[in-house]
C-alpha cells in the first residue's frame, strides 16, 4: 500500500479507475492516432479555465467581433485570409497576454494544426512599426482592446470584493 493512502481499499479502487482510464486513452490512440487525441487533451486544458477567466476569454472574443466583425466561430474554424486571418492574429496575442499559455494551445484553441503560424506571427508582431499603416492600425486596435480587457478585469475584481464584503 502507499503511504499517501489511509486504506488498501482507496489505494485499490484509484488503482483500478487509473488502469480503465489508460485502457480508454490506449483505445483512443489506436482508433483515432496521437495527433487528435492530444489535440482533445491539450484542448481539455484550455477549456478547464475557472468563471473568471472564461468571462475574460468571452470578453476578448467579443472585443474581437466588434474590432473585426468576426465571430467566434470563424476565428476558430475559418480558412479565410484577410480580416478573418487578423483577428484571429489579435486572439493569438490577447491569449498569450492574459492567459500566458503555450503557443501550441493558442493554436489549438483557435482550431490552428500547429504553433508554427502562431510562432510566426509573434516573431512579426515584435518587428511591427507604426509607421507602416496597416500595421499602426493593427497596434492600435491592440492596444485599445487591452484597455477595454484591463479595465474589465479591473471591473470584475472590484465587484468581486464588494460581493464579499473585502475593504469595508
Amino acid at each position: 500500500m502507499c503511504k499517501h493512502y489511509e486504506s488498501n481499499t482507496t489505494y485499490m479502487q484509484d488503482r483500478k479507475e487509473l488502469n480503465g482510464f489508460i485502457k480508454e486513452v490506449f483505445g483512443a490512440l489506436r482508433k483515432h492516432g496521437v495527433r487528435k487525441v492530444t489535440k482533445k487533451l491539450r484542448e481539455l486544458t484550455i477549456d478547464a479555465y475557472s468563471d473568471e477567466k472564461q468571462k475574460i476569454i468571452d470578453f476578448i472574443i467579443f472585443k474581437i467581433y466588434e474590432a473585426y466583425g468576426v465571430t467566434a466561430k470563424e476565428l476558430k474554424t475559418s480558412t479565410k485570409r484577410g480580416t478573418v486571418t487578423e483577428a484571429r492574429q489579435m486572439g493569438y496575442l490577447l491569449f498569450k497576454k492574459y492567459f500566458n499559455i503555450s503557443q501550441t494551445e493558442i493554436a489549438i484553441y483557435f482550431g490552428r494544426n500547429g504553433n508554427m503560424v502562431v510562432s510566426k506571427f509573434f516573431q512579426k508582431f515584435k518587428v511591427m512599426d507604426r509607421k507602416i499603416k496597416r500595421e499602426r492600425d493593427f497596434l492600435d486596435t491592440y492596444d485599445t482592446i487591452i484597455t477595454h480587457v484591463d479595465n474589465f478585469k479591473k471591473e470584475m475584481i472590484v465587484k468581486y470584493a464588494t460581493e464579499n464584503n473585502y475593504g469595508t
